[in-house]
């Protein structure tokens, strides 16, 4: 129940807090040290990076997608430091594609 309540509370923010929730998230978890946190906060900020690409229903603007390609690259670049080669690639050719 109390997920739900979460989504629901995030569905209200809009394209901008999302993406500084991310941020949040993402620095969070490089200083988080521990491994496991640090995955599940990826994860995480990945729902939300979820969440904002449903909340556009036009082409992204140039600045939202550079944006973006930030966030996908530092997500990219944690998911290296975590040892997870596979999400690392995925999240940073998102970023390439974004620019």
């Amino acid at each position: 129940m109390k997920r739900n309540n979460t989504k629901s509370r995030r569905d209200a923010l809009t394209p901008q807090q999302l993406l500084m929730l991310v941020g949040y998230q993402l620095e969070y978890a490089r200083g988080v040290g521990n491994r496991k946190i640090a995955c599940l906060m990826c994860e995480d900020a990945e729902s939300v990076l979820s969440l904002l690409k449903k909340a556009f229903k036009t082409p992204l603007d140039q600045e939202m997608r550079m944006r973006l390609s930030i966030v996908y690259g530092n997500l990219g670049r944690l998911y290296k430091s975590l040892g997870d080669d596979g999400k690392a690639d995925s999240r940073l050719k998102k970023a390439t594609q974004l620019r």
